[in-house]
């Protein structure tokens, strides 16, 4: 009878070990589980056409940021360039009203590159990139851009030390283009001022 229940006892401590040890190394191999892949709605086709739009504008941001009235021109046409071979007709055929508002708010942000490409100083030139930026930012959100991810970003005293600007990010890091590294009051100590209010991320999963 000792024999026997000495037995039950190997046995269940095998089958304990094997559980244990043998079920979770199964479970390891499996490794983690794959997020799935995010949709757009939109073609790969427009989607590249509205993010070589924001690298243009991402670089005539950063030209602001570096004081440089010469980059800025370059980028703002390269900009408008970038607008003009947005693929709309893949918006054309939206019946909702999408295509139309986003048209109209793209119409703006060209009229914002002509200012501030014909704007005598800097100031003034950031005065048109204020609004450029405010109408990128409708534009994105009346159409939900899904293939990247924008930054929505505001500096608390982008003019006279107490107006508010807002300006689009593709990173959260702050590198505020109204203030930017070479103020004459400030120099580069107040780069970073500034914070995130949004972001837009549209992807669908």
């Amino acid at each position: 009878m000792r024999r026997f229940l000495f037995l039950l006892l190997i046995i269940g401590a095998s089958v304990a070990v094997w559980f244990f040890v043998f079920k979770k190394d199964n479970k390891r191999d499996k490794g983690p589980k794959q997020a799935p892949i995010a949709q757009s709605k939109y073609s790969a086709a427009f989607n590249k056409s509205v993010d070589d739009a924001l690298n243009s504008y991402y670089q005539l941001s950063e030209a602001f940021v570096n004081w440089d009235s010469v980059k800025a021109a370059t980028a703002a046409t390269e900009l408008n360039a970038g607008l003009e071979a947005v693929k709309w007709d893949e918006l054309s055929k939206d019946t909702t009203g999408i295509g139309t508002s986003a048209k109209g708010s793209v119409d703006n942000a060209k009229a914002d590159i002509v200012t501030i490409k014909q704007a005598g100083d800097l100031e003034a030139k950031r005065r048109g990139f204020q609004s450029l930026s405010n109408n990128l930012y409708d534009f994105l959100r009346v159409i939900q851009f899904d293939a990247s991810k924008v930054y929505w970003q505001e500096c608390p005293m982008a003019f006279n030390d107490d107006e508010t600007a807002n300006w689009l990010s593709d990173k959260k890091q702050i590198r505020n283009p109204y203030l930017g590294l070479h103020h004459p009051k400030y120099h580069s100590g107040m780069l970073a001022c500034g914070e995130t209010k949004d972001s837009l991320n549209y992807a669908q999963k």
